[in-house]
């Protein structure tokens, strides 16, 4: 069916706002906005959204027996049985441009309010809606007239921001023709830029006094210093609001934040961009040196082009800038200091007394990880950052170099060699530690290859025999490095079997 244009909206922007479809009918939705809006006569206005104000396809799912709305506070079942979050957008609208929306009761959608069609009082009692694609939500911005008060700002809205100064850990804006006022973190510029190595200590070069770090404040200027970015936060009590510019955020594509590297991965000569003193580091990934397979490069082509074309229709011809085009393509990773360096580097202070466990000293940190500074090799062990789009990592060599980070890498029949022997236990058997807190028991009838002469009824140390009692506890002592075989893993409830046995 044919989308009314932008054009045909008052003013020429329509206003965004979120509801849930409460019945699908003959000819269109019924459509719950929550009571934020007044009718003319005073009342909670009511929305209908006809069919043939559908931009792309859209298909009609009937209702599940059993939905009712007062299960709207739990977890709403999707018609394919999934379970979905009740104020979730619905993740076919991230989908490419032609995969169709699902209109079912309880379904949520962000829609745009059409201008009235008829004049004279009672004209908005019904106020009339449509529901357009993920790429054009993605390029309306909200105007000055739609937000009476700070309060009226929610997240997600787009707009018209201009640069007031540069800060060292972003830049503050203000939008809405002066009257609001925010901030842009450096986490949400949009890309990230490790120093130049001809730099040192993030000191510039030459007669440059500038910071090289502060890689925006060459950037936003000028002409660029107007753009769009979209409000990922407001405080209306604090008056504070956040806004970004990262590409999953600014184009309103979740599947933009999935970072490419899983977890578990190794890098090796990452860049130090950032410290945030007694906290941790910010390092900047170098470029993967290996070639993605033919799906993973073309799905990576089409982000570009798409992020590029919304960089154009926005007007914030930012990717334009070479300079912006590289820092938007660098990746990032956060390590933080207690996962920074191995806590038997550093056994007493200055005093002579010995560190807390687990305890980096900020000075051993600093010493470390400055800026510009290089890191031999680090381990991602989360990207579940989606809004900032930033990994963390581990730089500590016994994280680095764990067999496994979790009960789910493990893989039955495996041999995992130098393995340390965390504890002795009463029943005979061992705890060992197979990679950052991953433990695993050998049993008592798994430790030598042959078998022992104790007794397998009397429990603890009495199912070895004598001599295999003084063998287990000058071989299996703490500390001590043993090869292991698994054989069975349940991640569910984090039990692992091993053996010793050859």
């Amino acid at each position: 069916s044919k989308f009314a244009s932008t054009a045909n909206y008052e003013n020429g922007t329509p206003m965004i706002i979120r509801g849930r479809i409460v019945s699908v009918e003959d000819h269109g939705c019924i459509v719950d906005l929550g009571g934020v809006l007044l009718s003319a006569t005073g009342e909670k206005a009511k929305a209908f959204l006809k069919f043939d104000n559908i931009e792309g396809d859209y298909e009609v799912v009937d209702d599940e027996e059993g939905d009712d709305d007062d299960n709207m506070d739990e977890d709403v079942e999707d018609d394919d049985g999934r379970d979905t979050k009740p104020m979730d957008v619905d993740k076919s609208s991230s989908k490419t441009a032609g995969s169709k929306r699902l209109l079912n009761k309880h379904r949520v959608y962000d829609f745009a309010i059409l201008p009235p069609q008829t004049s004279g009082e009672g004209s908005l009692s019904i106020l009339q809606l449509s529901l357009p694609s993920t790429s054009t939500l993605a390029t309306l911005r909200t105007t000055s007239e739609m937000v009476p008060s700070l309060s009226s700002l929610v997240p997600g809205m787009l707009m018209d921001v201009q640069v007031e100064q540069h800060a060292k850990n972003g830049m503050c804006v203000s939008f809405m023709k002066g009257v609001y006022r925010g901030a842009l973190d450096e986490d949400h510029l949009g890309g990230w830029r490790s120093c130049d190595e001809k730099k040192k200590k993030g000191l510039g070069g030459g007669d440059s006094k500038e910071d090289p770090s502060m890689w925006w404040k060459k950037v936003f200027r000028g002409k660029h210093a107007k753009f769009s970015a979209r409000i990922i936060a407001v405080d209306a009590a604090t008056k504070i609001v956040r806004l970004s510019l990262n590409a999953h955020i600014l184009s309103l594509r979740g599947e933009y934040s999935s970072f490419p590297l899983p977890v578990g991965t190794i890098v090796q000569n990452a860049q130090v961009i950032r410290v945030d003193p007694g906290i941790g580091a910010l390092l900047a990934l170098p470029p993967s040196e290996t070639s993605p397979d033919d799906d993973a490069a073309t799905a990576q082509l089409d982000k570009i082009n798409h992020i590029i074309q919304l960089d154009r229709d926005l007007s914030n011809n930012l990717m334009s800038i070479s300079e912006y085009k590289a820092a938007s393509k660098v990746l990032t990773a956060y390590v933080h200091i207690s996962k920074s360096i191995d806590p038997e580097n550093n056994k007493s202070n200055k005093k002579g007394k010995p560190q807390a466990k687990h305890r980096t000293p900020e000075a051993l940190f600093a010493r470390h990880f400055s800026i510009n500074s290089r890191v031999k090799s680090l381990r991602i062990l989360s990207t579940s950052n989606l809004i900032d789009g930033i990994a963390s990592c581990a730089t500590a060599k016994s994280i680095v170099n764990a067999h496994v980070l979790t009960h789910e890498d493990i893989v039955p029949g495996k041999i995992y060699r130098n393995v340390p022997v965390i504890q002795l236990l009463d029943g005979g058997g061992v705890l060992v530690d197979l990679g950052l807190g991953t433990k695993g028991i050998i049993p008592a009838m798994h430790l030598f290859d042959k078998a022992s002469h104790g007794n397998p009824d009397a429990g603890g140390d009495a199912v070895l025999s004598g001599y295999r009692q003084k063998i287990r506890q000058a071989k299996y002592k703490e500390g001590n490095l043993v090869d292991v075989r698994c054989l069975t893993v349940d991640p569910v409830s984090r039990q692992c079997i091993l053996t010793a046995k050859k």
